[in-house]
């Protein structure tokens, strides 16, 4: 009789090499979505949780960039922070994210473009990137 599979607990992902590699987890296991599925062409939203961060990067990642689900998730995992976080990157923070300087400036000009955008940076905000001011 084979040993029943290891129990990682409620909280814990089990390590890739036990389940799918399409399926990446986030959050708690037993907790389905409360929101609806993002995706990278969403504009990233102010009051956005971490969690919701993350889902938009690996998207971003995964559907625009080209990463493989193993390695976005990864990447993503390291975003900290929650929706104002996304705004207040330079593209030298979003570089060393993605420990490459191309893709940093490329995710930097994506969320800059998506800024005024319902749900982006809210009326009243100024943010100071380089030299230019924006609302």
């Amino acid at each position: 009789m084979d040993a029943p599979p290891p129990y990682y607990g409620k909280t814990k992902v089990p390590p890739l090499d036990d389940r799918a590699l399409t399926t990446i987890v986030y959050n708690n296991l037993d907790t389905p979505s409360q929101h609806p599925p993002i995706d990278a062409d969403d504009t990233p939203q102010w009051e956005w949780t971490k969690a919701q961060c993350q889902e938009w990067f690996f998207e971003l990642l995964t559907t625009k960039m080209g990463y493989a689900a193993v390695d976005a998730d990864a990447v993503a995992t390291k975003l900290d922070g929650f929706g104002p976080n996304i705004y207040l990157r330079m593209a030298g923070t979003w570089a060393e994210l993605l420990e490459n300087e191309e893709e940093g400036l490329a995710v930097y000009v994506w969320v800059l473009e998506r800024r005024d955008r319902e749900g982006g940076v809210p009326n009243g905000i100024v943010l100071k990137h380089g030299r230019a001011l924006a609302r």
